[in-house]
């Protein structure tokens, strides 16, 4: 039994009768449950993927006015010593807002070059955290696999084995985290050509046989269009306890770049399955497939770019458009659970330029964005016992905040190590619980707005 647990269970024995119902009505101090509820059907949890190097979860939420149930960041895997202090950053500044952590587990060398002692490290230190602070992960191992973008895309059987160990460590010692497989939407696959001018290539040549067979789902002879863009990566249903997709606004018709605004049906014609691939119809959706059909529930990680550089509509009317057509699909698909926008700044080849991807952008854009939420079919949280920032202090080498600044990084690749961790290259007293806990149970909180502050 865990140290802290056994304390709350000492406590509940002894002070039983002392304290009663007060104790009753008081969390156990960073525990929170085993899993939390689903928000109910027709409801998601909503949150962000940040610019960790250049902004926090406080500084994002008191832009937003409102709050949020996740918080999102890619961490390098196996474990380095960077990517455990961006592990610990997320975990406990999730844990001060009751938040989700979802965690992109982003593979630092080859797929078969993971093994289950990295999962085990993994899920031991999700386990301390934990119960440091109460923290429960959604991991998104390897996200976005079928693109020709990551150095671990397009490797089905390397990546269905590396999935299944991760998986099974995390189902048979985890206490606090959770699997989440997470393609690209597959309008455009193979991707040839679309991103840094890949080319399709004939799976007669592909170095490993396995894969050539797996891809080619249509017999053609070639990773084409016309193969499956995502059932040669999925690990199984006992693998995978979330489904997950990657679906991005870029413009229309694949006019990357293009400030258009969204027509009234771009959302659901890709959760159709409809959108990119010429006759509406022609497959069954990745919802229906594998969200639905599985009983699983999914994880949307979602946005709309605004191309500054770019002539049309506002940069408020493109993304209030989709953040509503979100609203509108979380009330429409009941596995909708969960969904993360993008508010990073990254580099776009698409555009050849950083883009910025937030919703609080500007006042407008903010106060227009946490209306659409506050009154949306969004679970805003907190969805787990909120712990307070000097209950939940940063490990030693953590800073309390990440400066704020106004220039742009060196390079998208700087960022990239940065924020990831990956290198570009290659109680003391049984009175002293009693206050802790007593402190967790004041940190609870109802849903409420936030006090806005001057806009930088």
């Amino acid at each position: 039994m865990r140290p802290l647990r056994r304390l709350a269970g000492l406590l509940g024995t002894t002070l039983g009768t002392t304290l009663g119902a007060t104790m009753a009505l008081v969390p156990t101090a960073y525990a929170a449950e085993a899993e939390p509820d689903l928000p109910p059907q027709g409801t998601a949890w909503f949150g962000a993927e940040l610019d960790w190097d250049r902004d926090s979860p406080r500084r994002y939420l008191d832009r937003l006015g409102t709050d949020a149930s996740l918080l999102a960041r890619p961490v390098a895997y196996p474990l380095t010593d960077g990517s455990r202090r961006a592990l610990r950053r997320l975990a406990r500044t999730s844990a001060e807002q009751g938040a989700m952590s979802v965690v992109d587990l982003q593979p630092a060398t080859t797929l078969d070059g993971l093994d289950a002692d990295d999962a085990e490290t993994l899920v031991e230190e999700l386990d301390e955290l934990g119960e440091a602070h109460g923290s429960r992960f959604l991991l998104r191992f390897a996200p976005e696999m079928n693109g020709s973008w990551t150095a671990w895309g397009q490797q089905p059987t390397a990546y269905v084995a590396a999935f299944r160990e991760l998986a099974e460590v995390v189902h048979a010692e985890a206490e606090a985290a959770w699997t989440v497989w997470a393609p690209a939407y597959g309008a455009g696959y193979p991707y040839g050509g679309s991103i840094d001018g890949v080319r399709l290539g004939s799976v007669t040549s592909a170095s490993d046989a396995r894969d050539g067979k797996r891809l080619d789902t249509d017999g053609s002879g070639d990773l084409a269009p016309g193969d499956d863009p995502y059932g040669p990566y999925y690990p199984g249903d006992e693998a995978v306890d979330w489904v997950g997709l990657t679906m991005l606004r870029y413009g229309v018709s694949q006019r990357f770049g293009a400030n258009v605004r969204p027509g009234s049906d771009a959302l659901q014609a890709r959760l159709d399955e409809d959108f990119g691939y010429g006759a509406p119809g022609s497959r069954t959706s990745f919802y229906d497939r594998f969200a639905d059909s599985r009983d699983q529930p999914m994880l949307l990680v979602t946005g709309a770019l605004y191309n500054p550089a770019g002539k049309g509509v506002s940069e408020d009317e493109v993304k209030r458009t989709w953040l509503r057509q979100v609203a509108g699909a979380v009330r429409s698909r009941a596995r909708l659970r969960a969904v993360v926008w993008l508010e990073d700044a990254r580099f776009e080849p698409e555009v050849g330029r950083v883009v910025r991807w937030g919703l609080t952008r500007s006042r407008a854009l903010a106060t227009t964005a946490s209306r659409i939420l506050e009154r949306g079919p969004f679970d805003l949280g907190p969805v787990l016992t909120p712990v307070a920032q000097d209950e939940a202090a940063p490990e030693p080498e953590e800073s309390q905040e990440v400066e704020e600044r106004d220039d742009e990084p060196a390079s998208f690749l700087d960022r990239a190590e940065e924020t990831t961790g990956v290198p570009v290259e290659g109680a003391a007293s049984v009175l002293g619980a009693v206050a802790l806990l007593l402190g967790v149970g004041l940190a609870l909180r109802a849903r409420r707005r936030r006090m806005r502050p001057p806009w930088l």
